[in-house]
């Protein structure tokens, strides 16, 4: 990646872990180290992103358009990229800790 493009999509990627934050983005865990958003249910369309190694924290992001195709794959590109991606991640490990905790506290007799 250029530095103009690793410039640009971590600007996306601030974006992204904004809307996170802003609760206008819901990410599902696919499992405990990938997390998946779709813009709607019955789209092929999502973005992934993994935690592919925990010593060192690696991550992959991914964006797959609505024929399944891959149009985006990001790994371990640079310390800074790495930084962004690891960002967005605890961000959305965040929003779904405080959303278990809400669910728990509702269903509390």
């Amino acid at each position: 990646m250029q530095p103009q493009q690793e410039t640009e999509f971590i600007g996306y990627i601030n974006l992204l872990i904004d809307r996170t934050n802003e609760s206008k983005m819901t990410w599902l865990q696919h499992n405990p180290t990938t997390y998946i958003w779709k813009p709607a249910p019955n789209q092929n369309i999502r973005l992934i992103i993994q935690r592919t190694s925990s010593s060192p924290l690696i991550y992959s992001f991914q964006a797959i358009d609505q024929n399944n195709e891959t149009q985006m794959s990001v790994i371990n590109v640079s310390v800074g990229v790495n930084q962004t991606l690891h960002r967005l991640f605890m961000t959305i490990e965040n929003m779904r800790d405080k959303k278990s905790l809400s669910f728990l506290k509702s269903i509390m007799p």
